[in-house]
Formats: C-alpha cells, sequence, structure tokens
C-alpha cells in the first residue's frame, strides 16, 4: 500500500540483501535485464521502447502520461477539477469523481466529459 499511494515515487521498499530501492528503481533493473537479453524482433523491441518511454516519464514528468497510464490520467482528472473548484483533497465531489470515473456505462461516462 506504501508504494500504491506514492504519487511522489520515492518510497523506498527493502529488498532481501538489506537495501531498498523504489518500485521506479526496480522496474528500471527489470528493464535492464530484459534490455539486455532480448532478441531484435520488432514486437520485443516496440514492448521495450514502450517501457523505457513510461519509466523515463516516471521519472522526469509522471503528467506527461496522462495519455497512457490510466493512474495517471485519473490524478491529472482530479487534480484540474480541484484546483477549478477550489476543494480539498478530502472533498465529497472528488470521492465521487473518483468513483464515476471507472463507471462504464455509457449514461454515466459522459459525467466526466466537460
Amino acid at each position: 500500500m506504501d508504494v500504491s499511494h506514492d504519487l511522489s515515487l520515492s518510497t523506498k521498499l527493502p529488498m532481501s540483501d538489506g537495501t531498498s530501492m523504489t518500485a521506479l528503481e526496480i522496474q528500471d533493473t527489470y528493464y535492464s535485464a530484459c534490455f539486455e537479453h532480448a532478441g531484435d524482433d520488432a514486437d520485443t523491441t516496440e514492448v521495450l521502447s514502450e517501457w523505457k518511454r513510461f519509466l523515463d516519464g516516471l521519472a522526469t514528468d509522471p503528467r506527461s502520461l496522462s495519455d497512457s497510464i490510466d493512474w495517471i490520467a485519473k490524478w491529472v482528472l482530479l487534480e484540474g477539477y480541484r484546483k477549478k473548484e477550489n476543494l480539498d483533497w478530502d472533498h465529497p465531489k472528488l470521492a465521487l469523481i473518483d468513483v464515476q470515473y471507472h463507471d462504464v456505462r455509457p449514461e454515466k461516462g459522459s459525467v466526466l466529459q466537460a
């Protein structure tokens, strides 16, 4: 839960060797190992390219990935509404948008299109 609520992506997790790493550092370690051992077919190249784009975006400007990563899209939407309406993060309107964000029924989804 520490990682899933950390929008700064800076929470360190203990490793079995006594060190600690952020989730982003762990992902980068996996990416590097995969990149080192990957073949050069088009599908693998595309997957690694997108993975690297996500890692770089998360490290430098997570909001730049709002068109590609759902939790960032939701965060940007809520932050924009919060600022526009001058609301605190615990305001009930934000809680309602949070729930409605995942409502896929067409008649309900239009609430967020404004």
